[in-house]
């Protein structure tokens, strides 16, 4: 949304409300804070619709605002009992009540979400996507389908276990006789013991030494990594543009493929999850199970998942909810800049 949305950028923060409210030791004074200095307050929020989330004292926030609050984002991370509201903790389940009764703008991933949320009594929720797949409309509709899959970039949940049905493994195998480059997010942690290694990261390409990664992967996983080159990115921008090489993007991490098409290059996502796999339903991205992604290869897997048809049906659909997103944003009070009519 930082890159969407009209507003005096030197008048406006970045505000992380759980260190702001720990700092003033008061919901109160913080809601008094930001009524005071902003027009508005804009929460982008993912998958905290599971059981282990927490939220604290946000609810309590969100109704102690005089002004408007916008929240856009949320989503179920699997499957939750219908009806079921006590599956969430206390704090997650009295905010989505909160938003219900305050928020100007409550926007929830997909359908799967929304109609789990219905089921639990809330009834202003409206399915708007990603935030992240209208930042740059332009560059998603001029997306073609690849010519050639000389080089493929990935990312994934790579981890050094030697179990074979792990998501790495089949992700791996998908990959035989190909050479992708592979970009870590949050599992980069399980390399640690190499990290400190002095040559292993280079900051300033933000790649990781591949000889010494492909090796402890071998070891580790017992299976010969197929990547043939391996980043780290610190943030999303040098992601963007490290994907301006390459022909296509294949992987079983959704914001992989977002990165990707914002900077007009074409995505097959895998799934291996509901919270994937309702994102792409949701944007109308060419998707594929991952098992089948295993099964077929990638070369199969982009003729049978990525045809013309299905790059012609993605464009249809992403047309029709980015005119919906834009119409629920100006309806709610904002306006958004980089617009296709701009």
């Amino acid at each position: 949304m930082i890159q969407m949305v009209k507003c005096d950028r030197s008048r406006s923060s970045q505000l992380n409300l759980f260190k702001l409210i720990a700092t003033h030791k008061s919901v109160q004074k913080v809601a008094d804070l930001i009524n005071a200095n902003f027009d508005g307050l804009m929460m982008t929020m993912s998958n905290i619709l599971r059981p282990d989330a927490q939220e604290p004292d946000i609810a309590e926030l969100v109704r102690a605002l005089k002004v408007p609050v916008y929240c856009l984002g949320i989503g179920l991370q699997g499957e939750l009992p219908h009806g079921k509201a006590d599956v969430l903790t206390a704090d997650v389940r009295d905010l989505m009540y909160a938003l219900d009764e305050r928020a100007a703008l409550f926007g929830v991933r997909g359908e799967q979400t929304l109609n789990w949320l219905r089921s639990i009594g809330i009834k202003n929720a409206k399915a708007l996507g990603c935030p992240s797949m209208f930042a740059y409309p332009r560059n998603i509709l001029s997306i073609k389908r690849p010519q050639k899959l000389d080089r493929i970039i990935t990312a994934g949940h790579l981890k050094l276990t030697p179990d074979e049905s792990s998501r790495g493994h089949k992700l791996m195998r998908g990959f035989t006789n190909t050479s992708p480059a592979y970009v870590f997010q949050g599992e980069i942690a399980h390399f640690k013991e190499l990290l400190h290694q002095q040559g292993v990261y280079d900051e300033a390409t933000q790649t990781l030494h591949r000889a010494t990664i492909s090796d402890l992967i071998n070891r580790k996983c017992k299976i010969k990594s197929p990547f043939g080159e391996y980043y780290s990115f610190g943030e999303s921008s040098a992601w963007r543009q490290a994907c301006t090489k390459y022909d296509l993007y294949v992987g079983d991490r959704i914001h992989g493929g977002v990165a990707a098409m914002q900077v007009g290059v074409a995505a097959l996502v895998l799934h291996a999850d509901t919270r994937v796999q309702e994102l792409a339903n949701y944007h109308g991205i060419p998707s594929c199970p991952l098992e089948d992604f295993e099964r077929l290869g990638v070369k199969r897997a982009v003729e049978e998942y990525l045809t013309e048809s299905a790059m012609d049906a993605f464009k249809n659909r992403y047309a029709a909810v980015l005119d919906n997103f834009e119409s629920e944003c100006t309806r709610a009070g904002l306006a958004l800049s980089n617009r296709l009519s701009a």
